[in-house]
């Protein structure tokens, strides 16, 4: 989930450095990117008219949306991340960004060009960034210059450059505290929404820092509440041993602890995904929207090669959930592995494409035992 690093929890001792290569995993952070923390919701009309603040038709690049049918053209980007979700088109180009709008470098999106000063220049819970995200140019972005940017309660982590703006926080927000948005968390942290990550009713994790929580030397951006029992956990939320220690980590039993529309529990994850579509498994992933629905965004053994999504839930023995079409159920990579606390079970696998030959598989990977492998 490196687009959601970028946008998270960024302290005043980090160095900003977006890493346009990383691999965007919606439920792992791991990158080693940059954290800034994502912008506010808004908290008043819910219609578009009141979330765009007249400022864009309906469909436009920068509108508000709910899914990718509500934009002209391009596609909706979730609101875990963006405030009331907002219409883009992926770019390397300026020429591909519709008229009123150009292209931010550092993320590959079309963002709408703005006015600094002007608190009316972009939509309810996005600041216009004078030089934003390596573009040198003002363009709305999620985030904040000051308290009155954020809802009531809220307040402005006021490290605001001309190249990032600052991040609306809930300052007494916990460790392992329900979310739906990044700015329902701390400072320094990020929401592992359940829209994204799969997280029932989503849950705060700590990006920098890890005093009160147990920190996964895996990944460097995850600190996650501790725990010594199950009862010491949110509702579907389970204390499982890990390498680190006690944590809380996902733990849902049944469809109806999942609160994002079409999710269902992977009881063998205990997270909450939508199905697994044939077209997910093995699919490329990475810095951008290249987003895994339904899986975890893996690297191969191959620094070359694009990283894939990786169905995850399946089981190396026994029953378990099964592989979509045309794949099979195969071990992850060790570093996955060590990365997700799901999959530190050693027997939970993800799923691959099944092969007959090397020419079946993905770069990175290759064929044994029928299926494509790590």
């Amino acid at each position: 989930m490196a687009l959601a690093l970028l946008l998270a929890g960024c302290t005043e001792s980090t160095t900003l450095d977006p890493g346009r290569d990383a691999a965007l995993d919606a439920a792992a952070a791991r990158d080693a990117g940059p954290d800034l923390d994502a912008g506010e919701t808004d908290a008043g009309d819910t219609d578009a008219g009141g979330r765009d603040a007249g400022l864009y038709p309906p469909g436009a690049t920068g509108s508000s949306c709910e899914r990718d049918e509500d934009c002209r053209e391009g596609e909706c980007l979730h609101e875990g991340v963006f405030p009331d979700g907002v219409c883009t088109t992926r770019c390397r180009s300026d020429t591909v960004c519709p008229v009123g709008s150009y292209c931010l470098p550092d993320i590959e999106l079309c963002a709408p060009s703005c006015e600094p000063g002007r608190t009316d220049s972009c939509r309810p819970g996005y600041a216009c960034v004078p030089e934003a995200l390596g573009s040198g140019r003002p363009a709305c972005f999620p985030g904040c210059y000051e308290d009155a940017d954020c809802r009531s309660g809220r307040m402005c982590e006021t490290i605001g450059t001309d190249r990032f703006p600052g991040a609306c926080f809930t300052p007494e927000a916990p460790i392992g505290g329900a979310c739906e948005v990044f700015a329902d968390c701390r400072p320094g942290s990020v929401c592992m929404d359940e829209e994204g990550a799969g997280w029932p009713g989503g849950a705060c994790v700590r990006g920098f820092g890890c005093e009160e929580g147990v920190a996964l030397e895996a990944s460097p951006f995850r600190c996650i509440a501790r725990c010594d029992v199950d009862s010491d956990c949110r509702p579907s939320y389970r204390c499982a041993t890990l390498p680190e220690g006690r944590a809380c980590v996902p733990g849902c039993t049944s469809d109806a602890e999942c609160t994002a529309p079409g999710h269902e529990c992977v009881v063998s994850l205990g997270v909450c995904w939508p199905p697994a579509s044939p077209s997910e498994v093995a699919r490329r992933c990475g810095f951008g929207t290249d987003v895994c629905e339904a899986s975890y965004c893996a690297e191969t053994a191959d620094a070359d090669a694009p990283s894939l999504c990786a169905v995850a839930g399946c089981r190396l023995s026994g029953p378990s959930r099964a592989c979509p079409v045309g794949s099979a159920c195969v071990a992850p990579r060790s570093e996955l592995r060590r990365e997700q606390p799901a999959l530190h079970d050693p027997e939970i696998g993800v799923c691959m494409p099944t092969c007959a030959g090397p020419a079946d598989c993905p770069q990175g990977t290759r064929c044994e035992d029928g299926a494509c492998q790590f």
